[in-house]
């Protein structure tokens, strides 16, 4: 399954599974991606991440447990969530404190997001975690962004909710867009993204992969 932050890219990293020959299919409110890794049938279940769809994210984890799955994906974007509406883009492109306050406030979410599926998490048999950090066309040149999620709050919070499951932390590219259209500092390229995308798939098959 696959679960995070109102605007983290979970979309748009499905799209780049479909990009690979993954079949995708919808329904209102959960949209599957179904792949073969190898001799692995995978299933991933996209959520919306928003608060009002908590009974959503609840129904497909319920799903984990019932069947079994081996592990969940939780997509984080380093604080860099995009969506329409929810903030005034003047103030993120013009006042430097309003944008560092923003992005901090953003990833402080992340972490509380993993408590609204915690209760469920805690019930399951999942072996393993992997935190996808998206959009790493955005924050490639910032210092110390996989340490946040393998040694500091986010992966303490991780350890004590599910203390037997393996977390595994990899960056990730889906695309190469500006963040709200205005700020994307780094020279990052489609080689980078091609590279963090294979990355991702060859780490992938190595987890399914082990016993």
């Amino acid at each position: 399954a696959l679960f995070g932050v109102t605007g983290t890219g979970k979309s748009e990293f499905v799209e780049s599974l479909e990009d690979s020959g993954a079949n995708i299919t919808e329904t209102l409110t959960v949209r599957t991606t179904k792949f073969y890794i190898d001799k692995h049938k995978v299933f991933i279940h996209d959520t919306p991440g928003h608060e009002v769809a908590e009974p959503i994210r609840e129904e497909v984890l319920s799903d984990v447990i019932k069947n079994d799955f081996v592990g969940v994906i939780i997509l984080v974007s380093n604080g860099y969530h995009q969506r329409d509406g929810i903030v005034d883009v003047e103030l993120l492109k013009n006042q430097k404190d309003f944008f560092e306050n923003w992005i901090d406030e953003r990833r402080g979410l992340e972490i509380d997001f993993l408590a609204s599926i915690s209760k469920s998490l805690r019930l399951s048999s999942i072996k393993w975690v992997i935190t996808l950090v998206s959009k790493a066309d955005i924050w490639w040149g910032e210092k110390n962004v996989r340490q946040q999620y393998e040694k500091l709050a986010y992966a303490k919070k991780i350890k004590a909710l599910i203390p037997k499951a393996t977390h595994y932390v990899i960056p990730y590219c889906s695309t190469i867009e500006p963040f709200y259209d205005f700020f994307q500092p780094n020279t990052f390229g489609r080689k980078e993204e091609t590279r963090l995308q294979n990355n991702f798939f060859n780490t992938f098959v190595d987890i399914l992969n082990r016993k």
